[in-house]
């Protein structure tokens, strides 16, 4: 017990030392999102990785014989799931860096329209690939200080129960 909580102290401590700003020179890549404004929400949809359990028919052999046998395996499957934003919370340009008013970020966006999204200032790199008629959507950067309120650890193994010799 005294190893697990010397390493989740460890692990505390260089999280709380690691807690900075990223490294100058880490560029965060843009993505395409397909996205509309309703209102004063940004609506989009993004597609994360979640573990499915799937049942399927194993063919083995049992006694010499093949036996088709029911397994559950996991398997990761990419699934949609729509998010928003609100819009003051970001920042909309163009592709040549002008900001884009909410206004005509609106008539933009009435529809679902393909735009870029990009995490802090977008790096010259990456900005020259796009026309100045993209809609750039910055979002905020994500503070890398941030540690959970309280760190739990993992509940002790219940020992096995041993047989008495009498």
């Amino acid at each position: 017990m005294a190893r697990l909580a010397a390493s989740v102290l460890v692990l505390a401590v260089t999280l709380l030392a690691t807690a900075a700003d990223p490294p100058k020179g880490l560029d965060f890549p843009p993505e395409i999102v397909n996205c509309k404004l309703r209102g004063d929400e940004l609506i989009f949809t993004t597609f994360e990785q979640v573990p499915v359990a799937v049942e399927l028919d194993v063919l083995v052999e049992k006694n010499g014989k093949k036996v088709t046998e029911k397994r559950v395996v996991t398997e990761h499957r990419l699934v949609p799931l729509q998010k928003t934003a609100l819009l003051k919370d970001l920042k909309a340009t163009d592709g040549s860096g002008k900001p884009i008013p909410a206004a005509r970020l609106a008539i933009l966006l009435e529809d679902e329209t393909p735009v870029v999204f990009h995490t802090g200032p977008l790096a010259a790199k990456y900005r020259g690939l796009f026309r100045d008629a993209t809609v750039l959507i910055e979002f905020p950067p994500v503070p890398l200080n941030m540690v959970p309120e309280k760190m739990v650890a993992p509940a002790a193994p219940k020992p096995l129960p041993t047989k008495s010799k009498e």
